[in-house]
């Protein structure tokens, strides 16, 4: 923040110095046509306002930071040499008639609304003096006394726009968060189990396509769905089904390196990337398989888990419908053999079921 402020800091010296030298160019065409507009006050009062704008340019470009010291001093220096020019320039310095006001709308925007304040204040100071000083000026009191209010007022009405704007772009900002932080939690529940906290079908078919859309190493999407649960639910109630789902949710989590998801009911369908070897995928669901088969959830219930592996390589020409397919049919034959095991497509590890 305070290396942005000082290049604000850096970009006003510099507009500060290419408004002298415009205002220059001007008075220097008004010259031409009124010589009595040259005189030693009005060469003081620019040569007073262009050493300090050049000066302020070097300044900002070597300080190393912002200070609030010397902005208080060049808002208080701005204002002073300003209302010089009006005392110096008379009716001729009519292009400088809101530019009080418009240097305090400046500071402002740029520093907050404290900064147009001490300008508008410090502008109000300085220009009253330089209004009874100045012969025009006193010829034209109420002109002169417009000139006092608008300088001193717009700055404060822009200042208290500038804060109600901050506070609604805050406001927005703070909305816009709670509103990505609401879709965050909604895309998180739009894609998980709320039983078991696990993925549903809609989050893992994400993980599948993600996994073999990706060229190199091997792809492995398994299918599980556990023996004897309808019997189990039926015999034991739902409460103890769902209890059951939880448990064999944690042993997933446990055991597999990769996504899991509850695909519905009691299947459950998984997807690993790069998961190791063939005999590592099958080894992890073995475990698998084993701790389901030793769950207790109530007196003489068995529970068991047939499973089908479908390992490939991630640069075969298959999409997802394909692979779920082949590990379903893996799972179902794992239930005809017999139940409780693991089928697989490679025959290497066909000794493990």
């Amino acid at each position: 923040m305070q290396e942005y402020l000082h290049t604000l800091e850096k970009s006003q010296a510099r507009f500060r110095l290419s408004f002298v030298a415009i205002f220059m160019a001007y008075l220097a065409c008004a010259y031409r046509f009124d010589r009595a507009a040259a005189n030693v006050l009005s060469y003081c009062a620019l040569a007073l306002y262009l050493s300090f704008a050049g000066g302020m340019v070097v300044i900002s470009q070597r300080a190393a930071a912002i200070s609030a010291t010397r902005l208080n001093l060049c808002l208080v220096i701005d204002q002073f040499c300003m209302a010089l020019l009006y005392v110096a320039f008379g009716e001729i310095g009519a292009p400088l008639l809101l530019c009080p006001a418009l240097a305090s709308i400046g500071y402002g925007v740029r520093y907050g609304p404290a900064y147009a304040y001490k300008s508008a204040a410090a502008g109000l100071v300085c220009l009253v003096p330089a209004m009874a000083l100045s012969e025009y000026w006193r010829s034209v009191p109420l002109a002169a006394a417009g000139l006092i209010v608008s300088n001193s007022c717009l700055p404060a009405y822009a200042a208290a726009i500038s804060q109600q704007l901050r506070k609604d772009n805050w406001r927005i900002r703070r909305h816009a968060g709670e509103l990505l932080v609401a879709k965050e939690a909604a895309d998180v529940q739009v894609r998980r189990d709320s039983l078991t906290g696990l993925l549903n079908r809609f989050g893992l078919d994400e993980v599948i396509d993600s996994a073999i859309g990706t060229r190199g190493g091997l792809v492995a999407v398994a299918a599980m769905d556990l023996d004897g649960f309808k019997r189990f639910n039926d015999a034991y109630g739902h409460r103890s089904g769902d209890e059951l789902l939880a448990r064999v949710s944690d042993l997933i989590r446990y055991h597999i390196a990769g996504a899991a998801a509850r695909y519905g009911g009691d299947e459950f369908v998984f997807a690993l990337k790069s998961p190791g070897t063939h005999h590592d995928v099958v080894t992890s669901f073995e475990r698998l398989r084993t701790d389901i088969a030793m769950l207790n959830i109530a007196p003489g219930a068995e529970v068991g888990a047939s499973i089908g592996v479908y390992l490939i390589d991630s640069a075969a020409s298959v999409n997802r419908a394909e692979v779920l397919e082949r590990a379903d049919k893996l799972m179902y034959l794992a239930k005809r053999q017999g139940r409780n095991q693991i089928q697989t497509n490679c025959a290497a590890t066909e000794g493990m079921a």
